[in-house]
């Protein structure tokens, strides 16, 4: 089935675990943030949105402001 999901989950690499980190303000389905941390950079973000078929990666950044790239 279908599940509409508004809660933030954070992925610890040293325990291989997720645990819960709050929640968004609206349910969303098939949504999907990352932001991985690279020594050359201060961070890289990556966005998608299955549903309506809008994605962001660090090559977006050049043309689009940080905020945008969250909006998804």
């Amino acid at each position: 089935g279908t599940a509409y999901l508004k809660s933030v989950e954070l992925y610890d690499s040293e325990s291989n675990s997720w645990k819960l980190q709050g929640g968004m303000n609206y349910r969303r389905l098939g949504g999907g943030v990352g932001v991985i941390k690279i020594q050359q950079y201060d961070s890289i973000l990556y966005g998608n949105n299955s549903t309506s078929g809008s994605s962001a990666s660090p090559d977006d950044s050049k043309n689009r402001s940080l905020s945008k790239l969250v909006d998804l």
